[in-house]
Formats: C-alpha cells, structure tokens, sequence
C-alpha cells in the first residue's frame, strides 16, 4: 500500500492536471477581454476562493485593479503571482509599469501623508468625510472632523479649507444649526455667501439667494457653483432669463455637463427650448462629441419633449448610445469617469469635490435615505395628508427600512386633484426639509428632494369607478381600487395599501417585484399615453444600462423600445441588433417548442450556423438560445430568435415557457445549467462526428438522446464501451446533406461524382436515380 504522505505528493499534480483552471477563472475571460474590468474583477476573486494557488487568477485580478485604477491592490496581486509561478518571466513588465504609476501617484500633492501615524492622506481622509455624508452617517463625520481639528489644528491648509466647507454642507444635508458651521468659514467671504444662498433656497426665499450670489460673481465669476446655485434659485423664483443668462455665463467658465441638467429644467416652450440648443449649438463647437455625453443628452432630450420636440428628443438619445457603441471599448469605458462628469439624481447638488469618489459608494443611500423618510413623512403628516408608501418604498417598508435595503429615491402617493397639487407645492415651497425641483407636474407627479438630496416622487392618485390611476415618465398605471391604512414604524406611522401583496401584483402578474424592478419598463398594466416621453425613457435607461453592464435593464429597456415600434425609425442603428434580452412574456409570445443552445469563449457560432438551415425548415417553432453576446455575430442570417441570456434566472425561463426540447451542438461547461430541467428533452446533436476523443465521452451519458448521422457513429460509442441506454441513440442521417439535394424533372448528364461516392463504393451502397 502507498505510504499517505507519499500519495498526497503524488495527487498535487494529478489534482492540478484534473482542474487546469478554476471555473471562475473561465468565466472572468470573457468580461476580460470585454474590458468589463468589475465583472472580471469579481470572477478572478472568485476563483482565487476556488484554487488559491493558481497565478493566473492572483494576475488577471491585478490587472482589473490596474485597469480600475487601483495600484497598491494591482502591485499585490501580481506579485502573488509571480511567487506562485516564478516561470512567468513577462509579468515583470506589467509589475514594473504599476511601481512606476505608483511612485508618480506618491509624489503628488494629493498624496502627501497628514497623519505619519496611520498614514491616512488627504484624499483619503476627504473621501471618506465625504462617503459618511453620503450614507447619512452624521455622527461618524463629526468625528473624524474633530479628530482632524485635534491633529492638524486647523491651521489655514487647503484641506482644511475643503473639511469646513464640508462642515457646512453636513449642517445642511442634517439639518443642524447653519450659523456655527459659516462661523467656521466666516474668513472666506465667497464661501459664506454661498452657503447663506443655499440656505436661503432651502427655506423657500430664493429671491433672497439671487440676490447674494449675484452680487458675489461679480467678484468671483469664475465659480461654477455659484452659477448652478443662481439658476436654480433663479428657476424656483420664476427668474427665467435670469437662470438662462447664469447658464450661459457658467459655460464660459466650465465645461462640465451638470450645467445643462440645470438649464434642460427650466425648458417650458419651443422659444426656450430653440435658446436652450443654440447655447449648446455654440458650447459644442470646441468639442462636437460633448453632445453626446450621458447626462448631456438625457439634459438635451428632456428640453426637447418639454419644448414639444420629441422626435428630435427620441434622435438625441439615439444618437448618444450610438456613439457610445462605437467608441473604443464601447459604453463600459466611460465608466470610471461617470462620477467625475455628472449630477446623478441622489447626490447632494452641492456636495463639494464629490467628482473624486468611486460611483459604486455613490448610489448608496444608507442611513440618509432612513433620515429622510423619516422627515418627509412627519413633514407631510403636520401638513395634515395621508401619503402613503409605493413602488420601490413600499418594498423597503416590508424590510423595516433597512439602511443596506434603502433606495435612492422615495415613492409616495397621494389622493388628489388640481386644487391639492397646489396646496401641496406651497406647503414644500415654505419648509426647509423639502425643496420643490423646478418640473412640470402635467402628469399628476410632485418631484421634491430632501435637503439631503434624496428625491422624493409624490404620484397623485386618482379614482374611478373601481380603479385607481396615476402617469409617469409617458404612461398611466392602472391598479385595482384599494384602501390605505396606518402601518407602525418605530416611533412613526407610515400608511400603506391594504394588500401590499395585491397591489403589487398589479404591476407585475405574479407580484414577484424585488427591488431594482423598473416601474416604467416592465409594469404589465402601463398604458402609453406619451410615446415620446416613454421612448427616451427607455433610451436613458439603455444607455445607463449599457455603461454599467446591467443586462436586466438593458434588456427591459430594448423591449420596450420594441414594443414601441422605435426600431421602424428611419435614424435607427441603435436596435439593428441580432439578438434580444427576452424576459418571460417574450419567450411565451414567440412559443418555440425547441431551441439551440450554444455557448462558448470564441468562434462557436459554426456549431449553430449548421444547424440554423435545419431548424427554419421545422414544422414546429424553434429560437435560438445564446449564452455570450459576441456569438450573435458570428451567426449566418436567419428567421429564427435569437434569445442571450446571460444568467441562471434568465434560462429558467425556456421551462416556464414551456419550452420542450434543447439541442446541444457541443459540449460546454453552460450545459449543466439546462440539464438540471428535467422536464423538458435533451438532445444531443454535434456539429460534426469524428474520431475525436469529444465524441466519445462519457459526458454525452447526461442526455436523453444521442442525435447520430449512422451506424458508424453509433459504433463509435459502443466502442468506447459507453453504457448507452436503449433507445438512446437514433440515427438522423446528415439534414444538411439533404437541403443541398434538388428534385430534377428531367434527368441529367452534368451531375458528376467521384470515386469515393459511386455505387458500391464508399458512403453510397445503391445506384442514384434521378425522379
């Protein structure tokens, strides 16, 4: 018998030889080479779980890093690797450009190290102020602002220039007493009028805010903080001209694409929509690609749709992904400077250098979102209505307002008509906790934000007969009629329909809604009543989609514009793809009975391109499944869907569908995740019989039937000593043979065949006869 130590030594090697590469590692090449560096990033990690000592994985996952910016993760990583596999010669030079970039990182400014004890440096110290702001965490900020007083003294450094400013703008977001923390910045006289005018604006005087910011530009106009701030109190005070001259002058001093986010609002006739794009006509003539930036165009197309343009509005956003699509890398690149350009909707519009943080740290709510709901919930109770929670809030509720569970948006409804509109405008106009965003309410929709910058979305409900309606973004949601009543939350009351359950299910058939689910895309009882409106929905959301790799939305997002028939546009490029993103509706509608599953990393789309032909010549409906997007392109032209689908959750929709047979033209490691369905058929069909090991493995014992050409074949497997069932195999001779075949009426003395093919020798046993 082996000795055990012996025979552990000997299993190292076997146990590598058996599993190469771990599977996550396998599946983190396609993002890779995607350059979809997060997605990657989490599969290298992944793997390194599954086989710590594979070097590959320590290196791609130092790439990511590397590509995402993160040297000191990147140099760690690759340095694993290189102890792991010394061999690996040409990993030095990749781990010599990352000592290079961060020793260039070192020796900056904003690198220099204010506390030699924990090595904390001011960036770092800034960007975590900043994310504790962010996610509410008020108490932690006051912390580590006086712990930053106690260690610096708050002597007159740009940092601490920039730790009271955020002093001031942590009073604001809280709504702690403004005057101690301007005392902080009473030596910079621009900086206090500027927090005085937000103040202002926030507490429902915005004449009094233009009125301090423009007497402040004339002494500092080079601030574009000042002139977002002037045009929003400007738009809030009915100062029309007076927001569009502040724009125009902020151009001049700032390229950033915030600013038409702020001018696209004010909007509210084809005058001021033709002056809105001649000032961007005359912004874009440095830069002709600027129009075509995320929030530029989402900026652009709303002005149009408020301007009555909405076929140009629907181009506009048409041509931004398109451009988007074709740049190098594709929209996935923009990614890392998502932050640094843009406005999104939950950040503070205020908030200082918040350009400097990582995006995925910005969409979390935390504790503010809870803070918030708690304000604009007793804000909305002493006002004397009853909102009550939907949507996406209403979810949160059933998880007890959970900070990690948090939105980044609040829900409410109300029931109402014009006159209530009203009175509810004037009621936020004059409280501090909720400040009113300059936009049409034409649908029954109230948009406010809490001063922390939490949007908050009241949706007037109306009632009829014995149904329930209210519009958004282009379309009226029908629910059936119900009540609302008092629910308990700590110390407060929250109201909420009756039937929580019910209610959602009118949105959704199953009432299966978690959160992420896309209120305006994948509703089942949306009626359009702004096609425009709702198409440059779903093109914002494409594109949003499309830069940060979210497939679910993306697909809901090109359903929609399909549905909408936007892919008849004459300007269209954008949804000339060959492939959908179907959730289950679409599979049910289109009822294949069979479908081709091919998966793969690179050049599979042959395996397919044999059998498409076959396939459109079925009595029975069949689709084409694909598990990895580029196969699309490798597809001959055909009749058939083409469904990708890149998750589990997405493939168990063929057995909700009712799907009853899979093809498998190849062996891949995806399979599994259709074998597992034991209703339906499996059929294994090759792309080709050969005397390759492939074709006889015991892995083809996984399906119910064996999809031959002959005997031959069928002897193969035999001799492989493979323990077939009966009936398994079945011969189906060679369909593509048979396509190529011509009926001729007369006979012909062209046809030729060789040697090989002649009766009695080779393949053909009988003379051919032509019909």
């Amino acid at each position: 018998m082996m000795k055990p130590n012996l025979a552990r030594q000997l299993s190292q090697p076997l146990l590598k030889f058996i599993s190469k590469n771990p599977p996550a590692y396998t599946e983190g090449l396609a993002p890779y080479r995607d350059k979809d560096w997060q997605t990657a990033k989490d599969c290298f990690e992944q793997a390194i779980l599954q086989r710590p000592d594979h070097a590959p994985s320590h290196f791609k996952l130092g790439m990511c890093f590397y590509k995402l910016n993160d040297y000191d993760h990147a140099r760690a990583c690759m340095k694993k690797a290189m102890k792991l596999d010394p061999s690996r010669s040409e990993w030095m030079k990749q781990i010599e450009l990352v000592e290079k970039r961060i020793g260039t990182a070192e020796n900056t400014k904003n690198k220099k190290i204010i506390n030699k004890k924990d090595g904390k440096s001011k960036d770092e110290l800034i960007k975590l102020m900043q994310l504790f702001l962010l996610h509410g965490s008020y108490d932690q900020f006051d912390r580590l602002s006086h712990d930053w007083n106690n260690m610096a003294g708050g002597k007159g450094t740009a940092i601490a220039r920039q730790v009271k400013l955020l002093k001031a703008e942590a009073a604001l977001m809280s709504g702690e007493t403004l005057e101690e923390a301007l005392l902080d910045i009473r030596d910079s006289y621009s900086d206090y009028i500027y927090y005085q005018a937000i103040h202002h604006s926030m507490t429902g005087d915005p004449g009094k805010a233009m009125e301090l910011l423009r007497a402040q530009l004339l002494d500092s106009p080079q601030k574009p903080e000042y002139h977002y701030a002037l045009i929003e109190a400007a738009a809030l005070a009915g100062e029309i001209d007076i927001a569009f001259d502040m724009g125009g002058k902020g151009l001049t001093t700032s390229r950033r694409a915030r600013t038409w986010s702020y001018l696209s609002a004010i909007v509210d006739s084809p005058s001021t929509l033709h002056r809105y794009l001649n000032m961007l006509e005359q912004w874009c003539e440095k830069s002709p690609d600027s129009r075509h930036h995320r929030d530029i165009a989402w900026a652009t197309a709303r002005a149009c749709l408020q301007g009555g343009a909405g076929l140009l509005a629907r181009k506009v956003m048409h041509d931004s992904i398109l451009y988007h699509e074709r740049r190098k890398g594709g929209p996935a690149s923009v990614r890392p400077v998502t932050v640094v350009y843009s406005q999104d909707e939950h950040l503070p519009l205020w908030l200082n250098g918040f350009a400097d943080l990582p995006y995925e740290s910005t969409i979390k709510t935390g504790h503010r979102a809870v803070r918030a709901m708690i304000e604009v919930n007793q804000f909305f109770s002493e006002s004397g209505l009853k909102v009550f929670l939907i949507q996406d809030t209403l979810i949160w509720s059933m998880h007890g307002f959970s900070a990690e569970k948090a939105p980044q948006a609040i829900t409410l409804g109300v029931w109402g008509n014009d006159p209530v509109l009203e009175e509810i405008q004037a009621k936020i106009n004059s409280d501090p906790r909720v400040q009113l965003i300059p936009q049409s309410s034409a649908e029954g929709l109230i948009a406010c934000r809490h001063r922390s910058g939490i949007p908050v979305r009241l949706f007037v409900h109306t009632l009829a007969s014995e149904a329930v309606t209210h519009q958004y973004a282009g379309a009226q949601w029908t629910n059936r009629s119900f009540e609302v009543i008092a629910q308990q939350w700590n110390q407060e009351i929250v109201y909420v329909p009756s039937d929580p359950q019910a209610y959602l299910r009118d949105f959704h058939g199953d009432g299966d809604i978690r959160q992420g689910f896309d209120w305006v895309m994948q509703s089942r009882n949306a009626q359009v009543i702004n096609e425009d409106q709702l198409v440059c929905y779903a093109y914002e959301k494409l594109l949003t989609a499309k830069i940060f790799g979210d497939v679910d939305l993306e697909g809901a997002a090109m359903r929609t514009l399909l549905d909408l028939g936007e892919h008849q546009a004459e300007y269209q490029q954008v949804l000339t793809g060959r492939f959908v993103i179907p959730d289950l509706e679409r599979i049910r509608r289109d009822a294949p009975k069979v479908v081709l599953y091919v998966s793969g990393l690179e050049k599979v789309g042959y395996q397919a391109n044999m059998w498409i032909p076959v396939l459109e010549r079925l009595s029975v409906k069949s689709a084409i499944v694909i598990r990895e997007k580029h196969i699309a392109e490798e597809l001959i032209p055909t009749v058939l869907p083409i469904y990708f689908m890149r998750t589990m959750r997405d493939v168990e929709n063929l057995e909700q569908a009712n799907v009853r047979t899979i093809l498998y033209p190849a062996n891949t490691q995806k399979n599994i995740h259709t074998l597992r369905f034991y209703r339906m058929n499996h059929y294994f069909i090759n792309h080709g019989e050969s005397d390759k090991v492939v074709n006889q493995s015991k892995f083809l014992m996984a399906y119910d039937k064996l999809l031959v050409g002959g005997e031959m074949a069928e002897r193969r497997l035999k001799d492989a000593n493979l323990p077939l069932r009966e009936g398994q195999v079945v011969h189906v001779g060679r369909p593509q043979a048979e396509l190529m075949l011509e009926k001729l009426d007369q006979p012909t003395k062209k046809l030729k065949l060789c040697c090989m093919l002649q009766p009695g020798k080779g393949l053909l046993r009988k003379p051919i006869t032509h019909p």
